[in-house]
């Protein structure tokens, strides 16, 4: 390193003529042209396509090309201090026909150094970044950000046709980011939430891509976020770097225009994702694709599908049975299944890490095990990552119904991950019903063989699969920042965090193929650093909605587009009867995944109404909700066998504080057979009412996929007294794809309800509502899983994922974006190098379908509900 910056200085005062020129300075690559201020600390103040002259940077706007923020050695307040290239006391430049260099010396007056070296070539598509510094400061770096590019906003004319796209996991297609209020915008780290190190801001005309050229998985985050004068778009290298040693950023940053690859067609963020993939596919986890890959059994390249069942399933084994006996091996006898199994720990769902025995039973859990295998299936349990329950829930009087500090702190404290005050880090999660959860450091070789003992115990319980969870796009849990000393780790933030990780991947899989030789692994949520080590991933593009306060977000599964033909990808959190969301996965190339329904025989649509059969807390069929948007639900329901209208027990509700709040709730799936809109039906129920504080109700809501609200109902309780009864009548409306049954009660109560029944109109009389057996979603299903393991497998399994047709007809109404069109197609190229499209209809009318796809136009006719491959 001495020997390059002397050579760098060497250079920097054979050029010293240069340095006093205060002028711009400008590099060319093939496609973009970019240009600096020297005046203005080197900011960037032009960035344009070279084809079409589109002009990226907002020239008024640009102030630093960088910043640093650094902290005091000791402090633990963690208090940051910010520099930019303004705060130099001399600046050095070299300028060649392919490079600048620019030196900022004596930042803040310390003794610190920034070099920052910029590169560009007419014979290649883009600009390369690096960065580094040096010298001997009492300080200690915290993030760089580099480079810092104010761009225009709008790009082109009104913004209508601006977009933004990058690597995130729950993203998507970010429209007309001009819209959004100053301050808002993404932010997303790399390990995390990014799951692809790259990101695209374009217009119809032309785009620019970002992205970092990093294999190892160091620190970082992709920033943009609207200011007053455009979209602020820059890369931060996140790091605890005590400047006593040079520092070195790790890796190039690239920068590069696009244009669409079709003459006379609008750019798209798949010609800049192009760009990025020419990078990706010379690293290490695109060594092998998946068709190829010696590490993952045969059964997983043949095109598996995908079911879940959660805790009420597991305490119920025979219904496990029933549901694979009846439906799954009478619909689909010769397809392999995977098997999620949420719920199996033994305190509670997501409770960790007192395991074993296993939720209901170890002899109940080798039942479903068993039942599934029988099935062609493969048991597949999701422990939560490193995570250490030390409280589970709270209890009225402040106390906890699972409390394991004293374990902790007698076996796991060691181990913990370390915040800056040196104490571990525990903090609060909503799925613990006021409880904590406090964390364990994966750079610690005994927390790495910890989850491996816990994975191989599970492996000898049957399983053959298992996922890393809560390590969402292989992040730990806060954020892989320990700052313990005892760890064999450098303290806080650094790539350390990910090569542990990866060494955690590869111990957990020669272990748990010690016991089960076709072991398969996954993580919650993508990470392109491990594609090669895990054989099957949980995506979660299907929940870009999530991001309400940004305008008009559209879903794109951005990692499948990238990465496809590497690592197939399941939807992790599927809704009963969400067609759409059905469709979306099918044409993304997605493994067939959904929730299973029961009955599996025709049999009423609200299950135990009666409130005859029970499983732990909560009567069958219904769930017991712990907490909604931050608050607890302490309150429980009862099986009463002495008090009931009917049978022989019904559900007693008991609050005995003020703050108490119950809810046991219930989904009705809408579709065929089910609940229908535009179709009138009624809830009645049995009431009888000792003691209520306040007024509450049988609420039901009609809602979308995403929880959005299309109407709602109640049926209010009675005051004291004995029985009675209550109803309401509704009009399911449109665009909801379930109704929520909430028996809801806030304040004191003793209450009791029975016998509740939902009706459909027929003729001039109420009838129960009768579901056929079968779910809302199973014709599209039933396509789409022979597809997928068929005819379609070539392409929608191990298939590249190509540029989609263009959808001429239907077409959403002009200056509306649906988050999901209600016809959606795809692309793949197989191994072979054949081409065909994928087209699903999502609606249960038939639609007259036109694309123009290899040249000519198509003409389709779809029935509903279907799914057609074009070849």
């Amino acid at each position: 390193m001495s020997k390059t910056l002397t050579a760098l200085c060497l250079c920097l005062h054979a050029v010293a003529a240069l340095a006093a020129e205060p002028g711009p300075v400008s590099l060319k690559s093939s496609r973009t042209t970019i240009e600096f201020d020297r005046a203005r600390a080197g900011a960037v103040v032009s960035l344009t396509d070279n084809s079409t002259h589109t002009e990226f940077i907002n020239k008024d706007a640009a102030q630093d090309l960088f910043a640093i923020a650094w902290t005091r050695p000791g402090d633990t307040s963690g208090k940051q201090e910010r520099l930019t290239g303004h705060d130099a006391k001399n600046v050095h430049w070299e300028v060649t026909e392919r490079s600048v260099t620019a030196v900022f010396e004596r930042l803040g007056g310390h003794d610190l150094t920034v070099t920052c070296l910029v590169s560009a070539d007419p014979a290649r598509d883009d600009v390369r970044w690096q960065l580094h510094a040096s010298g001997e400061a009492p300080l200690v770096l915290e993030r760089i950000d580099f480079p810092i590019l104010d761009l225009r906003a709008p790009l082109e004319a009104d913004g209508a046709s601006d977009t933004v796209v990058t690597g995130l996991t729950k993203g998507g297609v970010f429209h007309q980011p001009a819209k959004w209020k100053t301050g808002q915008g993404l932010s997303f780290p790399q390990p995390g939430s990014l799951a692809a190190q790259f990101g695209c801001y374009y217009s119809a005309r032309a785009g620019l891509v970002s992205h970092t050229c990093d294999s190892r998985g160091f620190p970082k985050t992709l920033d943009l976020h609207r200011t007053a004068d455009g979209l602020r778009w820059m890369w931060q290298r996140r790091c605890y770097h005590p400047m006593k040693q040079p520092f070195e950023l790790g890796y190039e940053i690239s920068t590069a225009t696009f244009t669409s690859q079709t003459p006379g067609e609008p750019a798209d963020w798949r010609d800049g994702a192009d760009l990025y993939k020419q990078w990706a596919l010379q690293q290490p986890w695109c060594a092998v694709p998946f068709a190829q890959r010696t590490d993952v059994p045969d059964w997983m390249k043949s095109g598996p599908a995908m079911i879940r069942f959660s805790r009420d399933w597991l305490g119920r084994p025979e219904r496990v049975e029933g549901w694979l006996d009846d439906y799954w091996k009478k619909h689909f006898p010769k397809t392999p299944l995977i098997v999620a199994l949420w719920g199996w720990e033994r305190v509670g769902s997501w409770v960790s890490p007192k395991y074993f025995p296993p939720y209901p039973s170890e002899e109940g859990f080798k039942r479903v095990v068993a039942a599934a295998r029988k099935a062609d299936g493969h048991a597949f349990p999701w422990p939560s990552g490193y995570y250490w329950n030390v409280e589970y829930q709270q209890n009225p009087d402040g106390t906890f119904q699972w409390n394991d500090w004293d374990d902790f702190n007698a076996t796991g404290l060691p181990h913990a991950l370390i915040e800056r005050d040196g104490t571990p880090l525990v903090r609060k999660l909503p799925w613990l019903e006021g409880g904590r959860n406090a964390v364990l450091c994966r750079g610690d070789a005994w927390t790495r063989q910890w989850f491996n003992r816990n994975a191989v115990t599970l492996m000898q319980l049957g399983c053959d699969m298992v996922q890393v969870d809560q390590v969402v796009g292989g992040l730990a849990p806060g954020g892989g920042e320990c700052y313990s000393t005892q760890h064999c780790h450098p303290p806080g933030l650094g790539v350390w965090d990910a090569e542990a990780f990866a060494d955690q991947l590869r111990s957990l899989a020669a272990e748990c193929r010690g016991v089960q030789p076709d072991a398969v692994l996954s993580i919650e949520e993508p990470q392109e650093l491990f594609n090669h080590l895990i054989g099957v991933q949980d995506y979660r593009d299907g929940q870009s909605q999530r991001w309400p306060s940004l305008p008009e977000t559209t879903h794109a599964s951005v990692f499948g587009y990238l990465y496809h033909e590497y690592l197939p990808v399941f939807q992790s959190n599927p809704v009963s009867g969400d067609l759409k969301m059905l469709a979306y996965c099918a044409v993304t190339g997605q493994i067939p995944h959904w929730v299973p329904h029961w009955p599996v025989s025709p049999s009423p649509a609200l299950v135990g109404g009666d409130f005859e059969e029970w499983s732990e807390e909560e009567p069958a069929g219904w769930q017991r909700v712990s907490g909604w948007q931050g608050t607890n639900y302490v309150g429980l329901p009862y099986r009463d066998d002495s008090v009931k209208s009917h049978g022989t027990a019904s559900m007693r509700l008991e609050n005995r504080l003020e703050s108490d709040i119950v809810q046991v709730s219930q989904n009705v799936s809408v579709g065929p057979g089910h609940l229908e809109p535009g179709h009138t039906y009624r809830l009645r129920a049995r009431m009888k009412v000792e003691s209520l504080a306040k007024p509450n109700a049988v609420n039901l809501a009609a809602l979308t996929s995403k929880l959005g609200s299309k109407g709602s109902w109640r049926i209010p309780l009675p005051g004291p007294g004995d029985w009675s009864e209550g109803s309401v009548e509704f009009t399911m409306p449109d665009e909801a794809t379930f109704l929520r049954i909430m028996i809801h009660v806030s304040g004191t109560c003793r209450l009791w309800i029975d016998d509740v029944v939902l009706e459909e109109r027929v003729d001039d009389r109420w009838e129960p509502l009768i579901q056929p057996g079968s779910p809302p979603e199973h014709e599209f299903v039933e396509q789409w899983v022979r597809l997928f393991h068929g005819e379609g497998r070539p392409y929608l399994l191990l298939g590249t994922m190509i540029h989609p047709p263009r959808l001429l007809a239907p077409l959403p109404p002009a200056g509306e974006r649906p988050p999901m069109d209600p016809v959606m197609t795809g692309a793949f190229r197989a191994p072979d190098g054949s081409e065909a499209a994928v087209v699903a209809n999502a609606t249960a009318e038939p639609q007259e379908v036109q694309l123009q796809w290899q040249g000519r136009v198509h003409n389709l006719q779809m029935a509903p509900s279907s799914l057609r491959l074009v070849r």
